[in-house]
């Protein structure tokens, strides 16, 4: 399996070390979910008769190339944090069952943002020839980002809650000073992440019988994600090295632990 494989990369630098080698049920049945959430994505249920219907199923191929890299990132926060910490317990399941809900909830708002974005028309033209518009009024762009704010929301304050709880155990599974100082760092960087959601949803809210503008608003305002992130991770890792000794950065850069699963 690809999680299996990917365990031969180390920790990031000055991170947290893995704590989990071998791919658990959990983890099997996360992938099978998401790997069928990229399906619904993808999926035509009637295959292309005419040349022109090929060409019109292809169009969606960028729109299908964005939402597969957005289910992709949330597969792979998902690995890093179960190769991190390792955790098997009652809440932790929980946590992760309720994200993997919320995948497969947003699967078809996420498929008809995307590739309204990526084929850039208010109108659609179906294999028959008929022409049907993507949105009724000007309210619906809006109530499309605030379907997709909030599932956006919801999924990340579950891996923030995830992170959380793994602190919470941090004598359970042994987690040093600096990993510690770490997760602490991703947490914060998730609440950053998810304030950008908040006043992308305010803005969507706002745009409600105003103007459909504020849809285009409330979708720009997800590029600040990248910059919160890497504002909120640089200046805590310019940190490290006056809070913590060269041996404890060592220690957690190149030591593999293995922990027991523990119970809730």
């Amino acid at each position: 399996m690809i999680r299996k494989h990917l365990f031969k990369d180390k920790a990031d630098n000055d991170s947290i070390r893995w704590r989990l080698h071998e791919p658990t049920r959990l983890e099997a049945f996360s992938d099978a979910v998401i790997a069928f959430a990229i399906t619904l994505v993808a999926i035509s249920l009637e295959v292309p008769q005419t040349f022109d219907e090929l060409l019109h199923l292809m169009q969606g191929f960028f729109g299908f190339a964005i939402c597969f890299l957005f289910l992709a990132l949330i597969w792979h926060e998902q690995y890093v944090f179960f190769r991190r910490f390792g955790l098997q317990d009652t809440r932790t399941i929980a946590y992760n069952l309720m994200l993997l809900f919320m995948v497969i909830y947003l699967v078809y708002p996420l498929k008809f943002l995307f590739y309204f974005l990526a084929q850039g028309s208010a109108q659609i033209v179906k294999e028959d020839g008929t022409v049907i518009d993507r949105f009724k009024n000007g309210n619906q762009p809006c109530e499309l980002m605030i379907i997709y704010g909030i599932g956006y929301f919801i999924i990340y304050s579950l891996m923030a809650l995830m992170y959380k709880h793994a602190l919470k155990k941090k004598d359970d599974i042994r987690l040093s000073r600096l990993e510690i100082y770490n997760t602490k760092t991703y947490i914060r960087a998730y609440i950053g992440r998810l304030c950008v959601v908040v006043l992308s949803l305010s803005l969507a809210i706002y745009g409600i019988d105003r103007s459909d503008k504020y849809s285009f608003f409330s979708g720009i305002s997800y590029s600040l994600i990248g910059f919160v992130m890497w504002f909120v991770i640089g200046r805590r890792k310019k940190k490290i090295p006056k809070l913590f000794t060269k041996q404890e950065i060592e220690e957690v850069r190149n030591e593999l632990v293995i922990v027991e699963e523990t119970e809730a």
